[in-house]
This record gives C-alpha cells, sequence and structure tokens, in this order.
C-alpha cells in the first residue's frame, strides 16, 4: 500500500538519528514540507549529508509546486519566473 503524505509519523525536528533513516528509507516524500522544514530549522548543520538532503526535497518539492503553477507559455518556458532571483 502507497503511503500518503502526513500518514507516517514525523521524527522529532531535533532527532538527527530519525532522520538519517527517514533518509535513508526514502521516507521524505511521505513527510509533510513543514515538518521537513522544522527539520532542517533545527538540526542547522550539524550533519550536513542531512543537511543538504532535506534542503534538496525542499527545493524540488518548492520547484515542482511552482511548475504546476506558472505556464510555459511565457518567455524562456518560465524557468527565468521560476528560477532566478532578483537582486
Amino acid at each position: 500500500m502507497d503511503k500518503k503524505i502526513g500518514e507516517e509519523p514525523p521524527s522529532n525536528s531535533t532527532d538527527l538519528d530519525g532522520w538519517r533513516q527517514a533518509i535513508a528509507d526514502e521516507r521524505l516524500n511521505t513527510l509533510r514540507l513543514e515538518t521537513i522544514a522544522a527539520a532542517f530549522q533545527d538540526l542547522g548543520a550539524r550533519d550536513t549529508d542531512v543537511w543538504n538532503a532535506l534542503a534538496k526535497h525542499l527545493s524540488d518539492s518548492i520547484i515542482r509546486m511552482l511548475r504546476g503553477r506558472v505556464g510555459f507559455n511565457h518567455p524562456n518556458k518560465g524557468e527565468d519566473i521560476i528560477l532566478v532571483s532578483v537582486p
């Protein structure tokens, strides 16, 4: 049975070993983005591999959300709107 988002109880946001296990088990897709963001903030750079995995998951998720809302009818197929930051 496929797990739905929020179905798996998340690790405490400060439980480094729990987050390592969630990443190793590829369970990040089953957790709410708010839970992952809290862990990213609370864990900080204590373990850069965990921190990077959480950051990549958050970034990929946000880009997927934006891609669903920004049409391909814009110049550069909307990539500039999503990926380019304004100084």
